[in-house]
């Protein structure tokens, strides 16, 4: 057994959400343990066996997380000088930032791997770099970490389980953890890009020297070889990102689980999607989802297939003979802003549509695309068949431009995008906004029904929208959830703010969601908007029906106001 013991110093935990800055995140997830024992081991200088210990650790499976109860303080904002590229001090303008924070305490936070041995020496490599790491995660968060000795059998727990839970490895459990993979260490290294940006330095500061010896000859030397070796000028880091994660559930601290722990349900798309963002172009619209969808399609076919190959059948959607699979491949879905709630009237039980969560004005404006991938496709195969495709050789996220449809609406509809990779991107833009588990799921794209109802629309009015709820239960059915939704409400307009309406009625040109079989060219399809509750949470990404892996069906949690 290995454990790794982690005293917060202050007796205060200071970490933001992945999802969301203001939001207080805690327990510490494993992937910030590895980020935080890479940034020591090159900060303090580390042996060599202490690099090698790093790379056996990012090869351990995740461990179970032993977390004492800890009491968030209140979230204020905090006005901080921006320091960028401003002469003078007093120029810099300031911009707010949260530093969200919980009281913990003189208990340890303890990483445990039950079934994870080390020789001595490793044991000895991995002391030595637990001894560098001052800080676990934010720089406030000054920790103190050690190998801690597994607990005796004997030995009494803690007088209240209540002031510790334990989080546990679990694939269907309701948190979603990052965690390290073979070849993080690498990918850390290569973020920080230390080696060049050192080299620069030396070279930068030997042109100066020379120049101010009037050295000409070296200096000429000198410029020569920063516009050879840096032709981009010079090199900054990368903020280094780890996006593999593994579900995690959360149980008191003591031996026996808690079987009343909430269930939480799984799609056959994988959590961790790929979020494009926008960076130049006109202004696109939700309206516009199927044009977009299609031709990020057709971009990232072209480039797979460039070289005559075969492109696989999870990103085309076809098998080797051209027919198409049954399998789940991958999806391509529009990242809007539209609200995040809605209110249920007590009188009535009525829904009505509701602002987002900060009461801003919502649009339904496109702020990217996303890729989602099934969870069948391995780390492996998707890394060589999607990454010189979303980014550089160097690493360095790729623009990749698109041309969608040119019509009144969009006489200019020519629009680049890039892997996301900000700190703060915008909430649209956070996978976690669309996957996070939530009882309640609404769409933001309509549904095209799998088929087309036998009752007739107008005549036999309660007929047709039974079959249209079991038509829509099923299309969960497809995607892997395995129960039923407790309450199926569709109708043809949105559920949320900024949602247009599912599809047009005679005489109108605009302000609806054009029909997935104008586009294919086949029968004409039902499309209707649903809302959907579920017994037990749902992990997303959900994408229901049969324009799912266009962008249709797609859907977003929500909370439900009473």
């Amino acid at each position: 057994m290995l454990i790794i013991a982690c005293r917060y110093l202050t007796g205060r935990v200071v970490a933001a959400s992945d999802a969301d800055r203001e939001v207080f995140s805690y327990p510490p997830q494993p992937a910030r343990l590895l980020m935080a024992l890479t940034a020591a081991a090159h900060e303090g200088r580390a042996e060599q066996d202490e690099f090698e210990m790093l790379t056996r650790f990012e090869t351990m499976p995740p461990p179970t997380i032993e977390a004492p109860v800890v009491y968030p303080r209140e979230v204020k904002t905090v006005f901080v000088p921006v320091n960028d590229k401003v002469s003078d001090p007093w120029s810099r303008s300031k911009q707010p930032r949260y530093f969200p924070s919980a009281h913990i305490g003189d208990a340890p936070v303890k990483f445990v791997w039950p079934d994870v041995t080390l020789s001595d020496a490793e044991s000895a490599a991995l002391s030595k770099l637990l001894t560098r790491v001052v800080r676990l995660g934010h720089s406030s968060s000054l920790v103190q970490m050690w190998l801690d000795e597994p607990r005796d059998p004997g030995q009494s727990r803690s007088a209240d389980p209540s002031e510790r839970w334990t989080y546990v490895p679990d694939t269907h459990g309701e948190f979603r953890f990052r965690v390290a993979r073979p070849g993080t260490v690498s990918r850390l290294q290569s973020d920080f890009n230390g080696e060049a940006i050192e080299r620069y330095a030396e070279l930068l500061m030997e042109l100066q020297k020379a120049k101010s010896a009037k050295q000409r000859t070296v200096a000429k030397e000198r410029q020569k070889q920063l516009a050879d070796e840096f032709p981009g000028g010079q090199p900054t880091s990368r903020r280094p990102v780890i996006r593999t994660t593994h579900g995690y559930r959360k149980e008191r601290y003591r031996q026996t689980v808690d079987h009343s722990l909430t269930t939480i349900k799984e799609t056959v798309f994988d959590p961790v999607t790929i979020s494009l963002a926008q960076i130049e172009g006109n202004t696109h619209h939700l309206l516009q989802t199927l044009h977009l969808t299609r031709t990020l399609r057709q971009a990232l076919i072209s480039h797979v297939g460039k070289g005559g190959g075969q492109v696989a059948s999870w990103i085309s959607g076809h098998a080797k003979d051209g027919a198409p699979t049954s399998d789940p491949h991958i999806a391509f879905v529009p990242l809007p802003h539209v609200g995040d709630s809605i209110d249920r009237l007590p009188s009535s039980g009525r829904i009505r549509r509701h602002r987002d969560s900060r009461g801003t004005r919502v649009d339904g404006h496109l702020l990217g695309l996303g890729m989602v991938i099934p969870k069948a496709v391995n780390d492996d195969r998707r890394g060589s068949e999607l990454a010189s495709f979303i980014v550089e050789d160097d690493g360095s996220p790729k623009g990749i431009r698109l041309y969608g449809n040119h019509d009144d609406s969009n006489q200019n509809s020519e629009l680049e995008l890039q892997f996301e990779g900000r700190s703060r991107p915008p909430r649209a833009l956070m996978p976690e906004t669309w996957t996070r588990p939530s009882r309640f799921w609404t769409t933001v794209t309509p549904i095209v029904l799998d088929r087309y109802p036998k009752a007739d629309s107008r005549h036999q009015r309660t007929e047709w929208r039974k079959e249209v709820a079991s038509i829509i239960v099923r299309a969960c059915e497809n995607i892997g959830i395995d129960e039923q939704p407790i309450a199926v409400d569709f109708g043809r307009h949105g559920f949320l703010a900024g949602v247009p309406s599912a599809s047009r009625v005679a005489g109108q040109r605009t302000g609806s969601f054009p029909l997935l079989s104008d586009i294919d060219g086949k029968r004409r399809r039902v499309q209707v908007h649903a809302l959907l509750e579920f017994q037990n949470p749902v992990r997303g990404p959900v994408i229901l029906g049969a324009g799912r892996f266009r962008g249709y069906g797609f859907c977003k949690p929500i909370q439900i106001r009473n």
